[in-house]
C-alpha cells in the first residue's frame, strides 16, 4: 500500500490533504482507538475509494514490458526503472529479442542489479519458448508477484 500511495502523490500538499481526509474519516467512523490491523484496513479501503484507478507510474507498452518494469521496480524508484527500461527497450522489447540479445548484453545496461536482469532474461527465455500466448503468461507472473 505504501508504495502505491507514494507513487501517486507528486507534491507534499497532496499527501497532507489525503492524510487529513483519512484522519477525519477515521474520527467519524470510530470514537475509539483502532488496532493496527483495523487501521491498515481502514486506510487501504479509504485510499481505494479516494484513488479507485491509480495510474501505473511505470512506462510500458504491452504486458511483457510491464512485467519487465515490475521485476525492475523491487527496491527501486519508478523514475529509475523508467530510465533503465528506456535503455533496455532500445535493444530488445520482446521476449524473443531479449533472449537473442543475451544475458551478457542485458546485464551490461547500467542502473539495476545484475540479479534482476538475469531474472528478466530467464523470464524472456521461458516465455519465448512456451506455446501459450505472451499476455496470459505475463498475467500469470504478475499475479504470482502480487501474492508475495
Amino acid at each position: 500500500m505504501r508504495q502505491r500511495f507514494s507513487n501517486l502523490i507528486k507534491v507534499p500538499e497532496q499527501a497532507k490533504h489525503l492524510k487529513t481526509v483519512i484522519l477525519e474519516r477515521q474520527k467519524g467512523v470510530t470514537g475509539s482507538i483502532m488496532k493496527k490491523a483495523e487501521r491498515i484496513k481502514f486506510i487501504s479501503e479509504t485510499l481505494d475509494e479516494l484513488l479507485p484507478d491509480p495510474p501505473i507510474p511505470l512506462d510500458y507498452s504491452d504486458p511483457y514490458t510491464l512485467l519487465v518494469a515490475v521485476v525492475l521496480s523491487a527496491q527501486c524508484t519508478d523514475l529509475r526503472v523508467n530510465q533503465v527500461t528506456k535503455e533496455l527497450y532500445k535493444k530488445a522489447k520482446t521476449p524473443k529479442a531479449m533472449v537473442k540479445l543475451g544475458i551478457e548484453k542485458i546485464t551490461e545496461i547500467k542502473g539495476q542489479a545484475a540479479t534482476k536482469k538475469k531474472i528478466i532474461y530467464s523470464l524472456a527465455d521461458e516465455i519465448s519458448t512456451d506455446s501459450e500466448d505472451i499476455a496470459s503468461q505475463v498475467d500469470y507472473y504478475l499475479k504470482q508477484w502480487r501474492s508475495i
